[in-house]
């Protein structure tokens, strides 16, 4: 019996549903010889609309058609013209130029060589519904429409997901014809070009609020460009065809091709898409279309502004600045990268978001080798307004250094990917940890005069270690002694010959004068030295583990380039120099300016 009782309940359910009304009852060609030729495909008012004074009408003899029971206008064709699909509903009350001005919603149905659908979802109007008709715009061509008809919700979902289902991987042109939505700019239809009279205007398609469902991008395929552009998707609310919530992506200088992957929770309703160039000039469109394939699983979007660049010395300001005025991000995007080549100074690279001084900033130390910088994107971030290069040069007291200098930031980007920053970490100089020196058989220092040294380990952020290249002379039978101290001895104590302090504070291994290439432990207060043949090396010392590793070479200062200060011993002008702390010396310990 329950049994029973749940089927009739169906039964009566089913039957309380309102069937679709149908507008055509048969397959039907509809010819558009001309642009924007209007087809009336069937009336639903009694009575005329009378003028009453030339201004105002008289709606007192006309009755409309309640179609309050559906929901939505559905046609399903297909076609090689441009078509809206337009219901009008009851008249505004005031006469126009080409008569009566009706309450209109429309949706325009792009040519497609397979059939496929469209629909009007129906405003509060519905009850005073006067007729349904069909708009090319510039296009002609023919439309075959095989079923037209009012539904419900369910009914068009229904439909919808039929043509999902038929369609995965659907594509659809849109038309080069006509760019009918834009702002100081043009189009050429016979050769594809838009021509951007301004900075930052556009120039696309009016789709008043086409159903974008079964779609997953747009595609914007273009010859390549000399500035950074972007492509807007617009979207709206149900049947509102005002401005609504935007949606871009762009493509760098040299590209030739813009994805925009739809927003899931609003393509069932977008109002334009459109173009923009961050200069003005000219974009060839070679293909324009719909595509309902699978998104990849990493999603990437190059920004505009990578490249080297000079970065103005003693200017801590905003300079090197990339404006990219994105109005979206795709949820989908969790980072933003820039790749630097390398950096000669240190600089500063800050991403502005929307919002009042919403800016994100990381600095990056000198260095020539590549790295990665990467920026978390906020979770309340609706979009970027630009990123730029800063100054962050600093001398040893903290003032932004004069003197001009470059980077290259060989590629800017969003991914979705999880990606780890590997660039080197900027210390402030002025807060640098004091350096480590070494007193011996070495360059710039000697066992005679513990009081001053130049060879020196300066403390590396990224290794957490002091590192150092020394050169070792040869004492005795081609060999050198050293040890390693935090602190040198004061002139009293040179002039009483008492190194009570210093053996107290010097560092070394407590036997077999240290093994090359390997961590050996460091022991302060030990009379012991390290002994090594003539020749360089360069010293890795780990307070925090009282632990060192040697190695024959200069495998440190250039590997590493993580210092924001030169440091070490080079050769300029055929003349050996010692740099420390921002400073340099020449071998004798003089500074030289």
């Amino acid at each position: 019996m329950k049994k029973f009782l749940l089927s009739l309940v169906a039964i009566l359910s089913a039957l309380s549903m309102s069937a679709k009304e149908d507008v055509v009852t048969e397959a039907t060609v509809y010819e558009f010889a001309n642009g924007w030729a209007w087809n009336t495909v069937k009336g639903y008012s009694e009575g005329l609309v009378s003028d009453a004074d030339s201004k105002t009408v008289d709606l007192s003899n006309v009755v409309y058609t309640d179609m309050s029971a559906y929901d939505y206008l559905v046609v399903e064709y297909s076609s090689t013209a441009d078509v809206n699909l337009i219901i009008q509903y009851n008249c505004t009350g005031v006469y126009g130029e080409w008569g009566p001005e009706f309450n209109t919603g429309s949706a325009t149905c792009f040519s497609s060589p397979s059939e496929t659908y469209a629909a009007v979802k129906l405003t509060d109007l519905k009850n005073t519904v006067n007729c349904v008709a069909l708009q090319n715009g510039a296009t002609t061509g023919t439309m075959n429409v095989s079923a037209m008809y009012f539904a419900t919700s369910e009914e068009y979902e229904a439909v919808k997901a039929k043509y999902e289902a038929a369609e995965t991987g659907a594509s659809e042109d849109l038309s080069l014809t006509d760019l009918n939505s834009g702002w100081q700019s043009s189009y050429d239809a016979t050769t594809q070009t838009i021509t951007f009279e301004g900075d930052w205007t556009g120039r696309g398609w009016w789709l008043a609020g086409k159903d974008c469902s079964r779609f997953t991008k747009v595609v914007i395929e273009i010859e390549p460009v000399a500035h950074y552009c972007q492509l807007i998707a617009e979207y709206g609310t149900d049947g509102d065809n005002k401005d609504g919530e935007a949606q871009s992506a762009g493509c760098a200088a040299g590209e030739t091709k813009i994805v925009l992957y739809l927003d899931e929770a609003r393509k069932q309703h977008v109002l334009q898409f459109y173009l923009q160039s961050e200069k003005a000039g000219k974009i060839k469109i070679v293909k324009a279309y719909l595509s309902g394939d699978a998104a990849p699983s990493v999603l990437t979007e190059n920004l505009s502004g990578a490249g080297e660049v000079t970065v103005k010395g003693g200017d801590f300001g905003w300079n090197n600045g990339t404006w990219l005025g994105k109005s979206s991000l795709n949820p989908k995007f969790k980072n933003i990268v820039f790749e630097i080549e390398y950096t000669e100074k240190p600089i500063s690279i800050v991403v502005q978001y929307p919002g009042d001084d919403y800016n994100v900033n990381q600095i990056c130390a000198a260095t020539t080798k590549a790295c990665k910088m990467v920026f978390p994107i906020p979770a309340d971030a609706t979009g970027i307004n630009q990123w730029a290069i800063q100054n962050f040069n600093k001398d040893v007291t903290g003032n932004i250094a004069a003197g001009d200098f470059k980077c290259n930031i060989t590629k800017v980007y969003l991914t979705s990917e999880d990606v780890e920053s590997d660039y080197p970490v900027w210390v402030d100089p002025s807060e640098a940890k004091a350096p480590l020196y070494v007193v011996g058989d070495v360059e710039g220092a000697s066992w005679s005069d513990f009081t001053q040294s130049t060879a020196t380990l300066e403390y590396n952020n990224n290794l957490a270690q002091y590192v150092g290249v020394i050169t070792v002379n040869d004492s005795w039978e081609g060999n050198g002694w050293f040890v390693i101290t935090p602190t040198l001895g004061t002139a009293e104590e040179l002039a009483a010959s008492d190194w009570t302090n210093f053996n107290a504070a010097r560092m070394s291994v407590s036997s077999d004068y240290g093994t090359l290439n390997e961590t050996a432990t460091l022991v302060q207060g030990v009379d012991q030295s390290f002994k090594l043949a003539a020749g360089t090396y360069t010293l890795y010392v780990d307070l925090t583990a009282m632990t060192i590793k040697i190695e024959a070479g200069n495998t440190g200062i250039k590997s590493a380039a993580t210092s924001s200060l030169k440091s070490g011993k080079f050769v300029e002008n055929n003349t050996i120099v010692i740099y420390k702390n921002g400073k340099k010396f020449n071998v004798a310990g003089s500074l030289i300016k």
